[in-house]
């Protein structure tokens, strides 16, 4: 479910992900060469807004765009 991974990636709840939060998850995941600057670079990819965090419906075009 969407929801629950979302709320995965979000470790301090606060409605958005971040670059530590998506470097962090990533690690967990076993891919430790994922750094700072990708995950940075891929905010900026899927961030509409622009304010330099992943809210849930850009977490879930993120999520269909990298499994599809």
């Amino acid at each position: 479910d969407s929801k629950k991974a979302f709320r995965l990636f979000d470790e301090n709840q606060d409605g958005f992900i971040d670059e530590n939060e998506l470097k962090h998850f990533f690690c967990l995941l076993g891919h430790d060469e994922c750094t700072k600057m990708e995950c940075r670079k891929m905010i900026k990819v899927f961030d509409e807004n622009r304010d330099g965090k992943i809210d849930f419906d850009e977490f879930v075009k993120l999520i269909d765009k990298s499994f599809s």
